[in-house]
């Protein structure tokens, strides 16, 4: 061993011993340095401006700083999208601009002025987003027409106008909630006001251009036989469906969306039609209703509409409800399904499914009004006799709310708790286990408590493997006990899942055996590290003739050399399609399906502010406005085999699913916009 070896290992076994025994120099009492350059032990003044908050925390005066440099970032945004920069108009509007809200927040409360903020940064990203989305498409919809493909051009042409009207509906929120924040906060947002209002007036006349340019205009014209309207008592339509240079659109097939509902019918050589409209989810109390014709999207007509007066009369549905098995306990398969009917006709109106009490699934029927939905039955279904209700959930509509009901027996589920504790210094132990069922099913998401010696000392919850971990405290009148008994109980209250309990004994070390026995380990590790040290530098040695390599503290600001983590965004979605797709490989083709929606749903709902709690068809039609041609086509795909593997009974075709499943992967978050710090393709 060499001098240099040696004189290592000597400064490292006296550093290690000082570490170890020396007073008041443990690892753990290390202050860590703040961003600001400090030791942790000074505070940073928070929420002030350095140029405005005096040494007394005006707060008063922080807050007015808070509300200008909001006004000024939604206004800078503003004038930066009318300009086109859209980048750094979502940047104005990114993490700084909700940190400062945060901190408005904290100042001032939850108010009216931070909630107009709040809701006018939503508006006016979603502008921002709807501008450079709409400049994007405007590119390809111009590739296409130079190329000839005109089915396509048209095609984004529709995609265009949805962005167009998104974008001026965005607008009139966000220039409303400029005029908010002015009446409460006395800021000027006369030139955001002017910026977004340009930004919509420009984008509404270039696409009253692209619309002369692409489409043929029609004129819709209904009549109806009478206004009274019902489920059971259906209203006929007819209309005439013509160009606006009166030529008739005749012997073609058409859709139309009359309310909510879309029917498909043929015109005659008249251009002539004839509906009979059957009001579902229409407002009981409304007056009127829209009939919409709906052309294809490749198609060289434009929509048009026209409104009929009508007086509803509310039906009251017949549901009709089956379970099996009749007997199930926790994770047992349960498939409910009936049917729902008006006259013996059936009804499609949207269904849930309640077991005692728990929302378990809902969704929209077939056609003919037939449902069925198969789930594991959830540990929070107690044990008993539980009602299996489906009902449809609707208020004031001209179909009304109904239910049936039947029977499950629920059986109680024993479960097993495992239990392991260990010592990791004279003050905390460490203590992990897993809640299962008898059989080793992992029981997820429930609290365990912990105890030591009797006392309850702190509660845990399992995670998706039913496995839980923690850190707990060790009493100051225990830490001189050779050991400390550790035990875990889970209750199993409101649930299916019986009660279970653990114990494990730990052998408790003395403060002085704890010490020296962390002096041996470190000793031995840094006597190992020098050794390896010593060898590593005499081959450095020995290869390196012009350059020494040194160790300094500067390499703890270098790359750890690890590779980012993906997204849970990508992660998440990536993850769910590989399943979906090992699934169908199964032969499960219908919760191969369910879990691509879900995936998809999941990604389409971090696009935007959405409602989650939207049926599948109602999210489609809130998304259908926010997606290309391409997407949107797949995404009522995917809705339909959704709707068909969640809620009909049978399986789906092995084609079908992997199809899906296929159409699936185009919702990648290659469209999305990109965030803060992050430059647009």
């Amino acid at each position: 061993m060499t001098r240099l070896t040696l004189a290592c290992c000597a400064l490292l076994v006296l550093a290690a011993v000082a570490g170890a025994v020396g007073p008041g120099t443990a690892a753990g009492s290390l202050q860590e340095q703040g961003e600001d350059g400090t030791n942790g032990t000074a505070q940073p003044t928070r929420h002030e401006n350095p140029n405005s908050a005096n040494g007394e925390g005006d707060m008063a005066q922080v807050e007015r700083w808070l509300v200008q440099s909001l006004a000024d970032r939604l206004g800078k945004s503003a004038v930066r999208l009318e300009s086109g920069e859209y980048d750094a108009a979502r940047r104005l509007l990114g993490d700084e601009y909700e940190s400062q809200l945060g901190r408005l927040v904290e100042v001032s409360g939850e108010t009216n002025t931070t909630r107009t903020y709040e809701r006018t940064r939503k508006n006016q990203r979603e502008v921002v987003r709807g501008a450079s989305r709409y400049d994007r498409t405007l590119e390809r919809y111009r590739e296409a027409r130079e190329a000839g493909n005109e089915t396509r051009a048209r095609r984004l042409a529709r995609d265009l106008q949805r962005i167009s009207r998104n974008v001026n509906r965005n607008a009139v929120q966000t220039t409303e909630g400029y005029d908010r924040l002015g009446s409460l906060t006395g800021r000027n947002f006369t030139n955001a006001t002017r910026a977004t209002t340009a930004v919509a007036e420009n984008i509404s006349q270039r696409q009253a251009e692209i619309r002369e340019a692409s489409f043929v205009q029609t004129d819709l014209a209904t009549i109806a036989e009478g206004e009274d309207v019902s489920f059971v008592d259906p209203l006929t339509i007819r209309g005439e469906l013509s160009m606006e240079n009166e030529t008739v659109v005749a012997d073609r097939e058409i859709a139309l969306r009359i309310g909510n509902r879309t029917y498909e019918t043929t015109t005659d050589g008249e251009g002539e039609f004839a509906v009979e409209y059957r009001p579902t989810l229409l407002p009981a109390n409304a007056s009127n209703v829209t009939v919409e014709f709906l052309p294809r999207r490749g198609s060289p007509y434009f929509n048009s509409t026209d409104s009929l007066p009508v007086s509803v009369e509310q039906v009251e549905p017949n549901v009709a409800v089956e379970r099996s098995p009749k007997n199930a306990s926790f994770g047992t398969p349960v498939t409910v399904s009936g049917r729902v009917t008006a006259a013996d006709r059936g009804v499609r109106v949207p269904v849930a499914i309640r077991i005692a009490n728990e929302t378990i699934a809902r969704g929209m029927p077939s056609d003919d009004g037939r449902f069925a939905v198969t789930v594991p039955l959830p540990a929070s279904v107690p044990a008993g006799n539980q009602s299996v209700v489906a009902v449809t959930p609707l208020r004031g509509r001209a179909i009304a709310s109904a239910a049936a009901n039947a029977t499950l027996s629920v059986a109680s589920t024993p479960t097993r708790l495992a239990l392991n504790g260990t010592q990791v210094n004279e003050s905390a132990i460490a203590v992990d286990g897993r809640l299962t069922t008898d059989d080793g099913r992992p029981v997820v998401n429930r609290s365990v408590e912990l105890a030591l010696n009797g006392t309850v000392a702190t509660t845990v919850r399992t995670d998706e493997n039913g496995t839980f971990e923690t850190t707990v405290p060790i009493p100051e009148s225990r830490r001189d006990d050779a050991t400390l008994l550790v035990g875990a109980a889970y209750g199993g209250g409101g649930t299916s899942l019986e009660a279970a309990r653990a114990k494990a004994r730990v052998e408790l070390a003395t403060a002085g055996e704890s010490l020296l026995g962390t002096a041996a380990l470190a000793l031995g590790a840094l006597l190992l590290l020098a050794l390896a040290l010593g060898g590593w530098y005499l081959h450095r040695r020995d290869e390196e003739t012009e350059e020494e390599v040194l160790w300094t503290d500067e390499s703890s600001d270098e790359s750890d050399g690890t590779v980012d983590e993906p997204t849970a965004a990508t992660e998440g979605s990536e993850h769910s399609l590989d399943r979906a797709r090992e699934l169908i490989e199964r032969g499960e083709t219908n919760s191969g399906v369910v879990t691509a929606y879900l995936a998809v749903r999941e990604r389409l709902s971090r696009r935007g502010d959405v409602d989650r709690g939207r049926t599948h068809w109602e999210f489609y039609a809130e998304n259908v406005e926010n997606v290309s041609a391409d997407e949107a086509d797949s995404l009522q795909d995917l809705t339909r085999a959704y709707e068909r593997a969640a809620f009909a009974p049978g399986r789906l075709p092995e084609s079908l699913a992997r199809r899906v499943v296929d159409a699936a992967g185009r919702f990648d978050g290659s469209d999305d916009e990109p965030t803060e710090g992050t430059t647009a393709d």
